[in-house]
């Protein structure tokens, strides 16, 4: 099995992160040790990316679209623009794991997928209190331009207590929505599943609005 490494560059224009993948990606072999420059390449933003996502939204003129489903019951709202991070703010106070705070608790994988002809970045903790226990990164590949832009982010956060836990499934649809899945376990309870959906760019498949 082979894996491959690039190294990337980042810059944030107003309404969009784009990254160039600043060498040609090549192949090695997954048993190598990784070299100094692996150890010290950046991760990706994630938070930062969000937060830009997010100032976008604060002076645009899109109408933003919540739907929340708590076990079977679903319903669809609008929300004003200054209301929206409420919403997002699962993920505007996500850890910054690009920072040095955290960077030496979470391992880097690099792949790309030809099935869904995606470039994927994982980061996954490898520490068991660590709340953020993933992030996945993918990316188009790369345009005429040089190019890659972002498709969406998963993360995936576990928190847990003596007698409950409390795990969120999250996606962020670059420049389009998001989803929260929030499952609450409590002892001798029954889970609860809450899903909390915002749209503000990508209308084409909701039959509900």
């Amino acid at each position: 099995m082979q894996g491959f490494r690039f190294i990337a560059l980042y810059f944030y224009p107003m309404n969009r992160m784009l990254f160039i993948l600043g060498s040609i990606i090549f192949f090695t072999g997954c048993k190598n040790k990784p070299s100094q420059e692996e150890k010290d390449a950046s991760f990706f933003p994630v938070v930062s990316f969000i937060k830009g996502q997010v100032k976008n939204i604060d002076t645009s003129l899109y109408r933003i679209v919540k739907v929340e489903t708590i076990d079977t019951t679903r319903s669809t709202t609008y929300i004003k623009r200054e209301d929206f991070g409420k919403y997002a703010k699962d993920f505007l106070e996500l850890p910054d794991i690009s920072s040095s705070k955290w960077k030496d608790d979470y391992q880097e994988t690099k792949v790309f997928d030809d099935a869904l002809n995606k470039v994927i970045l994982s980061y996954t903790t490898t520490v068991e209190d660590n709340p953020v226990r993933r992030e996945d990164v993918m990316l188009n590949p790369t345009n005429e331009s040089g190019n890659s832009e972002v498709q969406n982010i998963i993360i995936n956060t576990l928190e847990q207590s003596k007698d409950s836990s409390v795990e969120k499934n999250m996606v962020w649809y670059a420049g389009k929505r998001f989803t929260i899945i929030t499952k609450i376990q409590k002892a001798n309870k029954l889970e609860k599943i809450k899903k909390l959906e915002v749209i503000w760019n990508d209308f084409s498949d909701q039959t509900n609005m």
